[in-house]
Order: structure tokens, then C-alpha cells, then sequence
């Protein structure tokens, strides 16, 4: 394994911390969307990627950026959560970004559907409410709101091996 691959350690850490917060307290904290862009400008320095890389990177994450405040806009999403698909998506170059949302999108909807059911459960048997305040609040809830962190953290995971980052920091180009 090379050592410069340490450099992507960051990556995974930021997204899980970003979904076991989304999960726990529908809350993602800023500063694990900032970690992981300040995270990716240090891994890409290390990577040996060119300037248009970069470039490309940075418009993979600006056009994420737009993208989750359209979400936030119409307001099927939180504002936590158009900020964190950008500082992951930003990891990725156009080349591997449509795969990363492929990957998000089927998380989320197998969350969003394990989230309805769950909810129906907790109506049906409302002392399991009683495990922790998420549970409540999801069983309170009008819609069932799935913590979509955790289908960006998964989604991201699953795509990061084919990125072009990934692979400059293994070695594999």
C-alpha cells in the first residue's frame, strides 16, 4: 500500500462522522463538510494530479453545490445535507461523480424506504420509541424523513475506488 494513500484516511472518516450524526440526530455539523474539502486539497497536493484536474474537481463540486441547494430549495432536502454532497463530491472528477450520484441515489432510496417502513413500526408499536429521541422524532414525524447523510457517506464510499484521486494516491496511475 502506498503511503500516500493515507492521505485519503480523511475521506471515509469525515463522511461515516457526517452519517452516524445524520442518523443520530438528523443533524450533520458543518465542520465535517469543511474537513472533508479541507481534506481533499490536501490529498489532491499529495496525488500528483494536474491543475486541470483540479479544476475539474472543483467544478464537480461547485455544480454538487448547486445541485444540493436546488434540493434544499424545493425542499426536499436539508441545508446540511446540500453541503455535505458537495465537500464529497468534490473527491471525485466528472469522471466518476455521475457513479458517486448513482451509488448516493440508490442509497437513498432503499434509506428513504427502510425509513417509512420504520416509522409505520414505531406508529404501530410506539413503545420502541422510547430507545432514543430519533426514534421519536421519526415516528412524530408529518414525512418520513431519512437522514440522506448516510446514502451520501455510502453512495461516496462505494464510488471513491474508481476515482481518479483514489487511484493517484494508490499508485494505480
Amino acid at each position: 500500500m502506498s503511503l500516500t494513500l493515507l492521505a485519503a484516511a480523511p475521506f471515509p472518516l469525515f463522511l461515516l462522522l457526517g452519517a452516524g450524526s445524520d442518523m443520530a440526530r438528523y443533524l450533520i455539523p458543518n465542520r465535517f463538510s469543511v474537513g472533508l474539502i479541507c481534506a481533499f486539497f490536501v490529498a489532491f497536493l499529495v496525488s500528483g494530479l494536474g491543475w486541470q484536474a483540479l479544476g475539474d474537481h472543483l467544478l464537480t463540486g461547485a455544480l454538487a453545490l448547486v445541485f444540493g441547494f436546488a434540493l434544499f430549495a424545493l425542499r426536499l432536502w436539508g441545508a446540511a445535507d446540500g453541503k455535505f454532497l458537495p465537500a464529497a463530491l468534490i473527491w471525485f472528477g466528472s469522471d466518476t461523480a455521475l457513479t458517486a450520484v448513482v451509488y448516493i441515489t440508490l442509497a437513498g432510496g432503499v434509506l428513504s424506504l427502510l425509513a417509512f417502513l420504520l416509522r409505520k413500526l414505531l406508529r404501530a408499536w410506539p413503545i420502541l420509541t422510547l430507545a432514543s429521541p430519533s426514534m421519536r422524532r421519526l415516528a412524530n414525524a408529518k414525512q418520513a424523513h431519512a437522514p440522506y447523510g448516510a446514502a451520501i457517506a455510502l453512495g461516496s464510499l462505494l464510488a471513491f475506488p474508481q476515482s481518479d484521486l483514489f487511484r493517484a494516491l494508490a499508485g494505480l496511475i
